[in-house]
């Protein structure tokens, strides 16, 4: 009996120790330290992860940087050779010219000083009027294309049919349009190629498509310029376009 009274005597001991234990520490201090080791390596990953981010971030930032960088390198690499050309040029041109002048000096050193202000004062007249001169193409390319343009319609056009009554010329009807009638194409591209020359120069193009014995497959195409009220406007326009162009056999008809 005495030994059973001293074992619950010993275990309520054991039991007022823990809950001792528990009320000053909380939970066993075992356990309590390793969730703080827990806790801690969870935090250091979240740290770690952020820092990770970062890093990755201003690694991407510094690459685009790189890559700007490299780009301008290679833009200014690409202007001094450019450079380098144009100095390479300027300096050949300078000693082209300076043998020329030696040459010219020695064959007629006598001459040399009369022409040398005279080609100064011409350099100088042409360097001020194309400062002034206004940026057009240029007139050769401008009567290239209108000789082409020429060259094909002569070559695609069919005879022009002038049996259209205008009314007499010198005539003037009421409630009446006229238009110039500048070519007529059997071929649509040519037809188109020269309806674009002649808007490209600000005329009013007008295509008229008809078929020759009611043939679809045989179109032409009639291309007007201009709508006007009366005949003497139409010829006015037609002697302008004429010496414009350079195409002769335009003809005034009333528009339909």
């Amino acid at each position: 009996m005495s030994y059973e009274r001293e074992k619950n005597r010993r275990k309520k001991i054991k039991f007022n120790e823990d809950l001792i234990q528990k009320k000053l520490y909380g939970e066993d201090p075992v356990n309590q330290q390793e969730k703080n080791s827990i806790i801690d390596e969870q935090l250091l990953s979240e740290q770690l992860a952020t820092e990770e981010a970062a890093i990755r971030e201003e690694f991407s930032k510094l690459k685009k940087t790189i890559s700007r960088l490299e780009e301008k390198l290679e833009n200014t690499e690409k202007q001094k050779e450019r450079l380098m050309r144009k100095l390479l040029q300027k300096r050949v041109i300078s000693n082209l010219s300076n043998k020329f002048f030696d040459a010219l000096a020695g064959r007629f050193p006598e001459k040399i000083i009369i022409l040398l202000p005279i080609l100064i004062i011409i350099i100088l007249f042409f360097a001020m009027f194309n400062a002034k001169k206004p940026f057009k193409l240029p007139q050769a390319e401008e009567t290239k294309t209108e000789n082409i343009v020429k060259k094909e319609r002569k070559k695609m056009t069919v005879p022009v049919s002038q049996d259209i009554n205008v009314a007499a010329e010198n005539e003037q009807q009421e409630g009446v349009l006229y238009t110039i009638q500048a070519a007529e194409y059997a071929n649509a591209a040519a037809a188109q190629q020269f309806v674009q020359t002649l808007e490209n120069q600000g005329y009013l193009v007008v295509v008229n498509t008809t078929y020759r014995n009611n043939d679809t497959d045989k179109p032409y195409f009639k291309i007007d310029v201009g709508i006007f009220k009366t005949v003497e406007e139409a010829k006015n326009f037609r002697e302008e376009f004429k010496r414009k162009t350079g195409i002769g056999d335009a003809f005034i008809k009333e528009k339909k």
